[in-house]
């Protein structure tokens, strides 16, 4: 269940990217400009790149949520460990453009949201696992 969870908040991420139509209010801050003053070329560089990141989210969203399907289904042991390897993934990298946007701009990217993120699949790794000993 927990996964599941990691997967929505993922999903979540990933679909505000997809469809909002300007920068998220952190990125404003980071640039120190409202989004009607950014020049349009400029508008459409960080809206590419936020669908951009917006499909691996999704991606990985819907990867994580299938295997934790396939895992209560049908208990493989591999999968508990491959879901947190493709969720972590993301969230690192993440991290690392947070961490750069925090330390060297105004900007105030969501690093609580993050971190819970990684402490979901984290916990969703323990519970398959001790789930798979149980039934050994």
């Amino acid at each position: 269940m927990i996964n599941y969870l990691a997967a929505a908040s993922l999903l979540a991420f990933g679909m505000i990217y997809l469809l909002k139509g300007s920068f998220m209010p952190y990125h404003g801050d980071a640039v120190s400009l409202e989004w009607k003053d950014v020049p349009p070329a400029m508008q459409y560089l960080l809206l590419a790149l936020m669908r951009a990141t917006s499909g691996g989210f999704i991606a990985v969203a819907v990867a994580i949520a299938y295997l934790q399907y396939r895992f209560t289904s049908e208990k493989i042991a591999w999968i508990p460990g491959l879901i947190l390897v493709l969720g972590t993934i993301p969230v690192l990298c993440y991290l690392y453009a947070i961490l750069l946007v925090g330390m060297h701009t105004p900007g105030k990217p969501p690093l609580v949201a993050d971190i819970l993120g990684e402490v979901l699949l984290i916990a969703g790794f323990l519970f398959n696992r001790r789930y798979l000993s149980a039934q050994e």
